[in-house]
């Protein structure tokens, strides 16, 4: 589920996925992940994004901070990675500018726009292509008061590179986001979002929304 606030110019996403059924018990996980920052001119400008996986074996947890001009200004990895991939990172980071991913996808449906910016989630940068696609019925979903059609989107991921791993060793397992959105107080805002991997198919229904003029 995910949450998602405006108050003015300034937004905050939170987002959590807890594995659960059948596939619980083979591969439990817990995913959970935080944006913060402000909205220009119809344009999403993150200051942190923080991120926390945690399954049977591992936990990852990533913090970003970015400046206005989506330079990457500090940032925690755990676990660490080799001192060769953070010592590339340094590199890459001082001519390139980001956003994050949940910014990105937000002005995206949001705004049809683009800020243009490479989109980095802590461990990899890509690009994103998006393409509308049929709209998706819902049946009356009574935490939000909606029910009806909702516009489609599809996100997929035509560049991709790992920054902690040697790209042959890291196989893009993301196919496609498909995000269905739907105005609530005249705002773009998704009822659902689909992840699709090669391993898995996650749903993600919105919980509650808060939008303050």
């Amino acid at each position: 589920m995910w949450s998602a606030k405006i108050d003015g110019p300034n937004y905050s996403i939170d987002n959590q996925i807890i594995s659960n059924g059948f596939f619980n018990k083979m591969y439990p996980f817990e995913l959970k992940s935080l944006t913060l920052g402000e909205i220009e001119s119809n344009s999403f400008y993150p200051n942190s994004f923080t991120y926390i996986s945690q399954s049977k074996k591992k936990t990852k947890s990533i913090e970003l901070n970015f400046n206005k001009n989506g330079f990457v200004e500090d940032y925690k990895i755990l676990p660490a990675p080799e001192s060769l991939y953070i010592d590339n990172f340094e590199d890459i980071k001082l001519d390139k500018s980001f956003i994050d991913p949940i910014s990105q996808l937000f002005q995206y449906f949001l705004f049809q726009t683009t800020l243009n910016r490479t989109i980095i989630d802590g461990r990899r940068i890509y690009d994103l292509k998006s393409d509308i696609i049929k709209a998706k019925k819902f049946d009356f979903i009574e935490s939000i008061n909606f029910q009806g059609d909702a516009s489609g989107l599809k996100i997929t991921f035509p560049s991709y590179i790992s920054l902690w791993k040697d790209p042959k060793d890291d196989i893009n397992h993301m196919e496609y986001v498909d995000i269905y959105y739907s105005k609530f107080d005249n705002t773009n805002i998704p009822v659902q979002i689909v992840i699709k991997t090669k391993r898995v198919k996650v749903f993600l229904n919105l919980s509650s929304y808060n939008i303050i003029n």
